[in-house]
């Protein structure tokens, strides 16, 4: 007879806290007076918790609760009077669930899975392997009722693809399955020595799978990574380590980057005490191809740590879980034991637990709930039961984790904005633990928001900074913009919008821009016709009639215009109109051509007569050409400078007038 039981916690904890971790919400004890163990659990489909394990004469157990731990089924299973146990599960189609494990029948182990529907009830029981050992330790559903269960097999080592034989050892174990049993394919996988896979995941195209294999280091333990087609077929083997012995128990895909994580831990010597070892945890990371990006370890107290299970926390960074111990011998000091890293999988946080009349209580699985909690499924020794075993669930409260944003816009960290533009900011952020989250924008150390969305205009030319403070009372993130105010046309000529032309006169047409910038583009338009990509256009008006000419100039997604509405005339009409077509202010046009191999030339027009100053400069402000130099007529003027005694460079021209303005203009030398 089963029953449930609960023990609320006492806490222990053995090391030193530098980040903040999450506190224990609560720890459930399930079974019944003899020998009970989780191995594995997942969340179900109506937001409650499904195990897999071993129970009392060593059945497969099954037990399925609500979301906070009350027991709604407890089950065993056998196959053919054997023994064994369920080592993983996962949700079927229809809402029931697929155990994967091992059964000892006739005195070896066979693979085995077994399929129940949502109440529990039993659909069918299999053993997979052939005359010698063979196990599953991890199962995941494909799409299409198909399933893929990954262990070791010690039965079909003299039948590898490669032509190798091992004689005294195993090799990696997938066996692909539809929901009535049969199976699709299968394969050994692996090299000369024992290698044996701990988990598996669906990827596009495949599967991949790891755990540990001898055949790269052949005396020491690596960690190993399989990948396989849908076929079965090997697309790349990889093995892991240094001389130490490393052994990986869980893989998980790492989304933002399309690679992968294994959890495990190393042993290795220990250098006090010969013929003892010390134990530590370490995540392998590795691209999508399976290259190693790092390798970490964790020698973070005196402590031995044993993990089995890794998780993704809420920003992308790790959570393992196991359990820890001081004395190998003495496995009553077990502590159970979760572990955190960041996204680059620096060490954040440990703590090792412990109940108050329990011992070694260890994990084996964990899965992150709803709320981003942690949940922990293993088993302890209860003292109050005869000191059996029970099935442990834990559940810890979500660790104070920072904001997570997710998407911001602008998606450009720079931006250029016309002067008196309106612009909108967003950002899309969430806090892991459900928190409100408080949004402050700054715009140069002025506050200027406190929502999610806002729209800023510029109605001054500058520079500013935008910052956004994304926090949930305790933890910050930031997004910032560099934001460029301009006025894209500074000046233009003529000066009137409206203008009276007698009929075949020529106007001069041209729009200065407000800042200089490799990526202004220019163009001018007749009744909407193109006409020119220049700064000026020089236009003869022969038909009477009414006519718009346009000039735009663009630079980085802005744009400005300036617009004249002309009338032509026929002569004697009007008396005099040519003051009006010329600038009221210096202009310095663009030099042409530019860039330019030998000879460039200036042009520049004068509204009055001036004191004028133009000169060449290098990057480095040297003086290089001085080409006008004092009383300059009003009018047109040109100039031809020839740089065939200077070197390849950006050069910078200088028109200075008397009267204080000045005028820039960078040019390129290439030869």
């Amino acid at each position: 007879m089963f029953r449930l039981l609960l023990t609320f916690c006492v806490i222990i904890t053995s090391h030193t806290v530098t980040f903040a971790q999450p506190e224990v919400e609560w720890m459930r004890l399930y079974g019944g007076e003899r020998i009970d163990h989780f191995h594995s659990h997942i969340r179900t489909g109506d937001g409650g918790w499904a195990f897999a394990g071993r129970t009392h004469r060593d059945l497969n157990w099954f037990v399925k609760t609500t979301d906070d731990g009350e027991m709604q089924l407890m089950e065993a299973y056998n196959i053919d009077d054997g023994r064994g146990a369920a080592w993983d599960l996962c949700q079927t189609e229809d809402g029931g669930y697929l155990l994967a494990g091992s059964i000892n029948v006739n005195g070896h182990y066979d693979a085995s899975a077994i399929r129940i529907d949502q109440f529990g009830d039993e659909i069918w029981g299999r053993l997979y392997g052939d005359r010698r050992h063979d196990y599953f330790r991890a199962v995941e559903h494909v799409s299409g009722d198909r399933y893929i269960l990954a262990g070791n097999s010690y039965s079909f080592v003299d039948s590898l693809d490669n032509g190798m034989i091992i004689v005294n050892g195993g090799a990696g174990y997938l066996c692909f399955i539809n929901g009535n049993n049969e199976v699709i394919w299968q394969g050994v996988y692996g090299g000369l020595e024992t290698d044996a896979l701990e988990d598996v995941i669906v990827v596009e195209g495949g599967f991949v799978a790891a755990g540990r294999s001898r055949s790269f280091n052949g005396e020491n333990n690596d960690l190993w990574l399989l990948r396989v087609d849908e076929e079965g077929e090997e697309v790349w083997s990889f093995g892991y380590g240094d001389e130490a012995s490393e052994l990986g128990f869980s893989v998980i895909r790492t989304d933002e980057d399309n690679g992968f994580a294994i959890g495990g831990y190393e042993m290795v010597e220990d250098p006090d005490n010969e013929d003892e070892y010390l134990f530590h945890p370490i995540i392998l990371k590795l691209d999508e191809n399976g290259d190693e990006v790092w390798f970490n370890r964790y020698l973070v107290n005196d402590l031995s740590k044993i993990i089995y299970d890794l998780a993704r926390t809420p920003d992308n960074g790790y959570i393992l879980v196991g359990y820890s111990f001081e004395n190998p011998r003495d496995w009553q000091e077990d502590f159970a034991y979760i572990m955190c890293a960041d996204v680059d999988g620096n060490f954040m946080w440990e703590r090792s637990d412990a109940l108050e009349n329990v011992q070694a209580p260890n994990y084996n699985s964990v899965v992150l709930a709803e709320d981003n909690g942690i949940t922990s499924a293993g088993r302890a020794y209860f003292e109050n039961v005869n000191g059996h075993l029970q099935g442990l669930f834990s559940k810890y409260s979500p660790a104070n984790l920072p904001p997570v944003i997710f998407d911001y816009n602008p998606e450009d960290s720079v931006l250029f904005l016309l002067q008196n533009d309106d612009q909108a900011f967003s950002v899309d952020a969430r806090d892991p633990e459900g928190a409100d989250l408080i949004y402050q924008w700054t715009l140069n150390e002025q506050i200027v928001g406190d929502e999610e969305v806002i729209i800023l205009e510029f109605p001054e030319l500058g520079d500013f900074r935008l910052t956004v403070e994304v926090s949930d009372g305790v933890h910050s993130r930031f997004v910032s913009w560099q934001i460029h105010i301009f006025r894209l046309i500074s000046g233009y000529s003529p000066l009137d919008s409206a203008l009276t032309v007698v009929q075949d006169t020529t106007v001069q047409f041209f729009v200065q821009p407000g800042i200089e910038d490799d990526t202004i583009a220019f163009l001018f338009t007749l009744d909407e016709d193109s006409i020119g990509n220049s700064p000026f256009a020089s236009l003869q008006f022969d038909e009477l009639g009414e006519f718009i000419v346009q000039a735009n100039v663009m630079t980085r997604g802005c744009c400005d215009s300036v617009v004249w509405h002309l009338t032509v005339v026929e002569p004697n009409s009007v008396q005099n109109f040519s003051e009006q077509f010329q600038p009221t202010y210096p202009v310095l046009y663009p030099p042409s051509p530019n860039p330019f191999n030998s000879t460039i030339r200036f042009s520049m027009y004068l509204p009055r007569e001036d004191n004028v100053s133009l000169s060449i400069y290098d990057i480095n402000g040297r003086e290089v050409s001085k080409l006008i130099n004092g009383e300059t007529r009003s009018g047109n003027h040109s100039v031809v400078w020839n740089a065939n005694n200077n070197s390849t460079g950006v050069f910078v021209v200088v028109m200075k007038f008397n009267h204080g303005v000045t005028k820039r203009k960078k040019i390129v030398l290439v030869k």
